[in-house]
Formats: structure tokens, sequence, C-alpha cells
């Protein structure tokens, strides 16, 4: 009824819309239809508009909970990502709750397996949620989630102490601000995981609304004074290569086939730049390439 109404079986492409007052955390929203709400089964009817092109598809790599962890100050937390760019976070919490090696964890999405289960946990623990919301929204036995929760928090107190002064700040004070300026007012007794939710979200939609002014400055006619005020290192994407879709924390974009290595170049130079509103902090970027956004392997 979303992806696949008849009237728009012979659309050769779409244009959906796009908000910036469409979500509380600033991130865009789409409409009509929503392409980033596109489940995953349905991805491989979106091609390149050429033969000979492809998708490549860049994502930031656990943007949230880096940012999570940095303004929590969980040094541990933190510096397990420095240590290694390609940590995955859910991957370490997956094998703290079954007890077996890291390296031994695969990534499995299902929410009955260990990386699954250990995602959605580590997610909704970002945001304040309880065990039961856990389990109901999830539909995961309640007494288990109860005690990976407790052992997830054990292990990330700082972050925990952290949060317990955000949702007190935005209860006294009504607005949270985040480094890049953005505000968010609140008014509803749901102002703790409001709270929570809003800070590394919002600031992972300044940082890639950056890297995209940053890539395509001048596409829109930015001049390079006006864009050096927004990001450190600017960059425009090679002709003939193209924006596509951005879906929350990755951009979507199509170029000829033997343009990727150029493309990925770029992007890479620019979204990982570091932020000197967050401290020199860099956010490093996983890469996919395929014939169709529903066809991706990771680039090599």
């Amino acid at each position: 009824t979303t992806f696949c109404k008849e009237s728009i079986s012979s659309v050769d492409r779409m244009h959906p819309h796009f908000s910036v007052h469409g979500t509380a955390s600033g991130r865009l929203s789409s409409s009509d239809p929503n392409l980033q709400n596109i489940p995953e089964a349905a991805r491989f009817i979106y091609v390149p508009t050429n033969p000979g092109m492809k998708i490549v598809e860049c994502d930031f790599s656990g943007i949230e909970n880096r940012l999570t962890a940095y303004f929590a100050n969980d040094t541990v937390r933190l510096g397990r990502y420095l240590t290694d760019p390609s940590f995955s976070e859910h991957k370490y919490a997956a094998s703290i709750f079954l007890g077996i090696p890291y390296e031994q964890v695969e990534k499995d999405n299902d929410k009955e397996a260990p990386y699954g289960k250990a995602k959605r946990i580590v997610h909704a623990v970002n945001y304040g949620m309880g065990a039961k919301k856990i389990s109901n929204m999830h539909d995961l036995d309640y007494k288990e989630v109860k005690e990976l929760l407790a052992k997830w928090k054990a292990e990330i107190w700082p972050t925990i102490m952290w949060q317990e002064r955000v949702g007190e700040q935005a209860r006294k004070d009504g607005v949270l601000k985040t480094v890049f300026g953005r505000k968010r007012w609140f008014y509803t007794s749901s102002y703790f995981t409001e709270a929570l939710s809003f800070l590394p979200q919002s600031t992972a939609a300044d940082i890639i609304f950056r890297a995209m002014l940053g890539l395509c400055y001048e596409r829109i006619q930015w001049p390079a004074s006006a864009i050096a005020t927004v990001v450190g290192y600017a960059e425009p994407l090679p002709e003939p290569a193209r924006l596509l879709l951005q879906v929350h924390d990755s951009l979507v974009f199509e170029c000829p086939a033997d343009m990727v290595d150029q493309l990925v170049t770029t992007v890479r130079k620019v979204m990982t730049q570091p932020w000197s509103a967050l401290g020199g902090m860099s956010i490093p970027i996983g890469v996919k390439v395929g014939p169709s956004w529903g066809e991706l392997e990771d680039y090599k």
C-alpha cells in the first residue's frame, strides 16, 4: 500500500518530498513516498539512472553510540571506538551478554540473534528505555531483557550517570542545545527520554547536513566563503556522480562504475573530517556498492 502502489508502477523516477521540520530532532523526514522507510527486501527496485552506473551507500558507523559516549565523557566506551575505527559496540555487547569472544559474534539483525538482540538493547539504553518497554517493543522475554539490561548498564555506568544529569537539565531548564547550536524545548512528562534521544540524534543530523553541503555546495551555488563557515573541509562531488538520497545516518549516491573509487575517496574525506565542535572527533563510515540499492556489497 505504500511502496508498490499500482499508481506508481509506471513511474520511471521518484521525487519524494523532504522536510526539515518533520521531526523533533531536526532530522530530515521523507514523504510521498517515504524513501527513508523502504524495507530492505524492496530496495532492489531502485536502480541507477543509466546502465553502467553503480549505487554507492556511505553510512556513518555507530554515530549515535559514539556521540552518546562523547557527550557522557565515557572514556572507556569512547576509547574502544578510538582504538579500532571498525569497532562494533553491538558485537561487543553481544560478547558480554553471552560470554563469547568478540570475533565470534556474527552480524545478524534478527531480534533473537545475539547481535540483533544486543543492538536493540544498546540503542534502547541510549534512549533511557526500561526492560518492560524493550521487551514489549521487540517481543523479547522480559526476564532476559532485564538481566541483559543490568549487564550493559554496569558496563557503561558513566553514560548512565550522564543520562540522569541531562534529564534533570531538560526538566529544570526546559531546553537543550547541541554543540552546533540547535535547540529543542521540552514541555511534556516524557522529557527524560526525549532529552536523551535529542542530543545524539540531532548532532548526527547536524553532521550529515554539513557533509551534504560540503559535497554539494557548488551544485546549490554556495560560494566557497559561505561553505567555509559550515564545514572545515569541502570537496565537490565529481561529475556526473549524484547524491540521490539521505537516510538518517547514510547518503546514497549514483555514479559510473569506473568512478566509484574517485567518488568514495571524495565522500570519505568530507564525511570523516574532524569536527571542531566535537573536539576534533571524526566519525568513520562504511561503504557499500552495487547494481541497485538492494544489492549492495562492502566496498573494498
